[in-house]
């Protein structure tokens, strides 16, 4: 059984792919939105949220760095959009999956009630993978209008609709995770006559979170000293496999409900606090950079 790496391994595991560095550099760039928002709402004196946090603690929002906090801030966001080109081949991967067939298809056999919704959730995932896509195309249409590398005009056009199609995105995640959630609760109901037909939900929801990889790991240790066959084990090994995968869909659905209230919040074109938007963003990247960590910290 290999070692636990250390922090500075798994940190450096991070830094080197673009997930890893875009994360990073979302909780530093939202840090110092907050940091923003909170010195010129104690200027303003608008914001209601400034009523209940104390800023004492913050010297770093003195005049003389605000200047330099807004090019951070600013910098960072163009860097991430940079790390982010081309990010349509993850979705265009997935659905290719779809067109070759390595996903299966449900049956069409919709029971007594003529409504299979496990049938429905494959439809619904090809969708989000075909959403997510055209998303990620606004994405780099967007960034490189930014960039000047296109007309400026072109950032403009693109903007509304990749908000649009990630909110799209963000809704049918939910729904989706609902649907495992609520699949994982019905066995934990069931348990005693549902085990044999349904053994490889854990793994399933595991990667469709954290990737297959870390899902294939956990299976692994999970299953260490297992190999006697006994029933028992059986079942206290699969309840565990299905606390960690509860554990990670709340995970991943509490990152996607800051996300909707934060692209909902561009959706809707309000502007009645800047602090939302840096506060939900946080959040999301804390939980998101938190995934990433664990999975290289298991990764073998």
């Amino acid at each position: 059984m290999s070692e636990t790496p250390s922090t500075t391994e798994i940190l450096r595991r991070l830094l080197v792919h673009s997930d890893g560095r875009d994360k990073t550099l979302k909780i530093v760039q939202y840090l110092g939105k907050i940091i923003l928002w909170l010195h010129f709402s104690r200027k303003s004196k608008k914001s209601f949220f400034h009523q209940i946090i104390c800023l004492k603690f913050i010297n770093v929002s003195t005049p003389s760095h605000v200047p330099r906090i807004k090019i951070m801030v600013n910098e960072f966001s163009k860097t991430r959009k940079i790390i982010r080109l081309a990010h349509f081949l993850e979705p265009y991967a997935e659905l290719r999956k779809f067109y070759i067939g390595k996903i299966d298809k449900p049956s069409s056999d919709g029971g007594d009630d003529n409504f299979n919704e496990e049938l429905m959730i494959f439809y619904l995932r090809w969708v989000n993978c075909l959403i997510g896509f055209t998303n990620d195309i606004f994405d780099d249409l967007y960034c490189l209008g930014k960039l000047n590398i296109l007309d400026k005009s072109v950032a403009k056009w693109a903007e509304p609709i990749a908000i649009r199609f990630w909110i799209i995105n963000i809704i049918l995640d939910l729904y989706d995770n609902f649907y495992k959630i609520r699949e994982i609760w019905k066995l934990n109901n069931n348990n005693n006559n549902n085990n044999n037909n349904n053994n490889n939900i854990s793994d399933i929801a595991c990667s469709s979170i954290l990737g297959n990889q870390f899902a294939s790991n956990n299976s692994n240790i999970n299953n260490i000293g297992n190999s006697n066959n006994d029933d028992d084990d059986d079942d206290e090994s699969e309840i565990e496999k299905r606390k960690e995968t509860l554990y990670w869909l709340y995970i991943s659905s509490a990152k996607l409900w800051f996300d909707f209230i934060f692209c909902g919040y561009d959706v809707i074109g309000s502007d009645y606090s800047d602090g939302i938007q840096s506060i939900t963003g946080l959040f999301s990247g804390i939980l998101s950079f938190y995934k990433l960590w664990i999975k290289e910290k298991y990764r073998i």
